[in-house]
């Protein structure tokens, strides 16, 4: 294929395996992540010796044309099954090994990238123009391909974009989320549970997981409704009263030895903009704010541009 240098804004599983497929085929890659490593929505948590992932518990897979990129990854051991004893084995998961953002890590091995550093505009030709650690940087690419939420795109783009109409179709909800460590083993015989609450929506027992170390730590999320009207509490708060909600189904659990706070203002995709990906010469735009789906979803997208990108540049 041509030469062509392709920046990829955002280390999510979208752009992960853009740039993954992109650089088997030998292109000139380099990917921008304004976090400290990638993962996205498939993020996670590290404080001492804990893990939690607080982004996407797993994810299922429903689509034939990602089956060989699943196993490969199987394989690899980059992903795992993750089973639920409780439901009889009815809802199976795929969960990055060790953790969540192992998925765009394992992805990303071998690729550029340029972690915390946070596109904050855009130049002509290509150019990018990026703070990282509080310094202006500045890097060019033949094409930008955007794997961010949607309306961060939006904001980087000119008013008068062809993308904007389609763009601003799409919707978002969000969700808070709380991180909880207890000292000690809890007598419960779940790994996730779905709750009938106004506040809270799951629970995930994270150390349930393939790889995680032992000890309990759970992951709660919040509901739709209650997370979007509470969307701007503080951190501390939103762990507060995810775990007072919790406190409701008389689980008889301690107290935990830790809590923290998470807002996902761009959580899941309630109005999805209807295609695989948005593609100009210059400029693409994908993940799940494409296709809706989540994680499915977003590596849908990313497959689906490559796969348009390498026709007319093989």
């Amino acid at each position: 294929m041509a030469e062509k240098r392709i920046a990829i804004v955002g280390a999510g599983p979208a752009g992960a395996l853009a740039a993954h497929l992109l650089r088997e085929r030998g292109a000139d890659v380099v990917v921008l992540e304004k976090s400290r490593g990638p993962g996205g929505r498939c993020a996670t948590r590290w404080a001492e010796e804990g893990r939690w992932d607080h982004g996407a518990p797993g994810f299922t897979v429903t689509d034939p044309a990602l089956e060989p990129l699943i196993r490969q990854l199987e394989e690899q051991e980059i992903l795992t099954e993750w089973k639920d004893p409780s439901r009889d084995g009815e809802s199976m998961m795929w969960v990055g090994n060790p953790s969540m953002s192992a998925l765009s890590g394992g992805l990303l091995d071998g690729v550029e990238v340029m972690t915390q550093t946070r596109v904050t505009g855009m130049g002509p030709g290509g150019l990018l123009v990026a703070e990282k650690q509080g310094e202006v940087t500045e890097v060019r690419a033949d094409h930008v391909v955007f794997a961010i939420p949607v309306p961060q795109v939006s904001e980087l783009l000119d008013d008068a974009h062809s993308f904007q109409e389609a763009l601003r179709r799409v919707e978002y909800g969000a969700t808070l989320t709380a991180m909880l460590e207890f000292d000690g083993p809890v007598s419960v015989q779940w790994n996730r549970l779905e709750v009938d609450d106004p506040i809270l929506q799951s629970v995930i027992r994270n150390q349930t997981k393939s790889g995680r170390p032992a000890g309990e730590r759970w992951v709660l999320h919040g509901t739709a409704e209650d997370s979007e009207k509470h969307l701007h509490m503080e951190k501390e708060g939103v762990a507060d009263r995810l775990w007072k909600a919790l406190q409701n189904h008389q689980l008889e659990l301690p107290a935990p030895s830790r809590m923290m706070g998470h807002r996902w203002k761009y959580a899941h995709v309630l109005k999805p903009c209807g295609v695989p990906f948005l593609r100009s010469d210059s400029l693409s735009v994908i993940g799940d704010g494409m296709l809706g789906g989540g994680v499915e979803g977003a590596l849908r997208s990313a497959q689906e541009w490559v796969q348009s990108w390498l026709e007319p540049h093989a």
